[in-house]
């Protein structure tokens, strides 16, 4: 073998045992204590307990992304050539119809306010009992028709 490529064998072997070390020691930082895997957080539905201390910017970014996802899934349910169906987009749609992103926080911020032993409550049940479902037909949604 060539000296040159023995040294380039040397740098490759040593660079592959570096990244395997390193990568080692990352997976040893993911595991408890007792060596079992951890998983990443899942993500916490949001209640009263933590609307109440967010800020109002946060509130609305909040309301906002929940209206911004309703509308992607309108945008896509459109496209889709099949039977139609009502979704809880659409009820959801619907029912927050006309509805300044300000008003939907005013009135989560009152519910939580005059019922404060429901801090438990998740904010999305709130949008829908007290927002949505009040302005819908019926409180069911169907499901797509194979």
């Amino acid at each position: 073998m060539k000296p040159h490529s023995l040294i380039r064998l040397t740098a490759a072997l040593a660079l592959a045992v570096g990244l395997a070390a390193w990568g080692f020691d990352a997976a040893a930082e993911e595991r408890s204590p007792q060596g079992q895997e951890t998983r990443t957080q899942d993500m916490k539905i949001l209640t009263g307990d933590i609307w109440q201390k967010m800020t109002i910017d946060e509130k609305v970014a909040f309301v906002w992304g929940v209206g911004h996802v309703v509308s992607i899934e309108r945008e896509a349910a459109a496209k889709y050539t099949g039977p139609k169906r009502d979704s809880l987009s659409t009820r959801m749609a619907t029912g927050l119809a006309g509805k300044p992103i300000m008003d939907i926080v005013s009135s989560v911020d009152s519910y939580y306010r005059e019922n404060s032993v429901r801090l438990d409550d998740p904010v999305m049940n709130v949008i829908w009992v007290k927002l949505v479902k009040p302005n819908i037909k019926s409180d069911t949604v169907s499901v797509p028709v194979q």
